[in-house]
């Protein structure tokens, strides 16, 4: 044990809010038998490079934000990941998320370098939780009811995404993903927010049921997009 790898006592199970907070010595941490981290506690912490939490099952608001150098964290039964939790750890690449995973708040995996991202059975997409991860390619929602605003917001390099019965499209969920090219909808699709999309594809019909299209919801007008609204139940439409 020493101020670059700290091993933390097996009788410890919580890290109290902001317990390691701007320190700049620590680079490796394992958290033993700890089930709870708390808020900021380890905000700022530029030079953490990989945590062990094999015992954590909630990690508070803010925890790791700004630990610019994390790379690596081995997740055990984790189940809630508060906001902003790894908000700019833009080293970060998360292999899989674990399926005990059961709530996220908005942000939690903000500018991160997640490159794919599978939350299929989550029902609802938390706010700007994988905003401007720059590295993502791949997203499965498939359970997603809901993809909430900003949600995969500046995703560039993200290709396909996988869609369920799919409800609402929140405001800028897509927005600035210029690799995302949208070909179909789903038909259970209800509402579409403001500038929810950058691209579609020319000729993309929108489902029957939607009732809400958001202002330049496909993104920057051009004189080659073609969409088909005469099949749906469209009641307000703005441009």
């Amino acid at each position: 044990m020493n101020d670059e790898y700290f091993v933390i006592p097996e009788e410890e199970t919580a890290i109290a809010d902001g317990a390691f907070a701007g320190n700049k010595s620590l680079k490796h941490i394992d958290l033993r038998n700890v089930e709870r981290i708390g808020e900021f506690a380890f905000q700022d912490c530029t030079n953490l490079e990989t945590v062990i939490m094999s015992n954590v099952s909630v990690i508070g608001s803010g925890a790791f934000e700004f630990c610019r150098s994390l790379r690596s964290v081995t997740f055990g039964g984790i189940a809630e990941i508060g906001e902003l939790a790894f908000f700019h750890c833009d080293k970060l690449d998360i292999s899989e998320i674990p399926h005990s995973l059961r709530k996220a708040g908005a942000g939690a995996f903000s500018h991160t370098g997640l490159k794919h991202a599978d939350l299929h059975w989550f029902e609802e997409i938390p706010s700007s939780l994988f905003s401007y991860c720059t590295s993502m390619e791949y997203a499965d929602v498939i359970g997603a009811k809901v993809i909430n605003d900003d949600a995969f917001a500046g995703c560039r390099e993200l290709s396909y995404v996988r869609f369920g019965e799919l409800e609402t499209i929140g405001d800028r969920a897509f927005r600035r993903c210029g690799s995302l090219e949208i070909a179909v909808l789903p038909d259970t699709l209800q509402r579409i927010g403001e500038e929810a999309f950058e691209r579609i594809r020319p000729g993309l019909v929108i489902p029957k049921r939607v009732s809400h299209i958001g202002s330049n919801c496909f993104g920057p007008v051009d004189s080659k997009k073609s969409v088909s609204i005469y099949n749906t139940m469209l009641y307000e439409f703005r441009n």
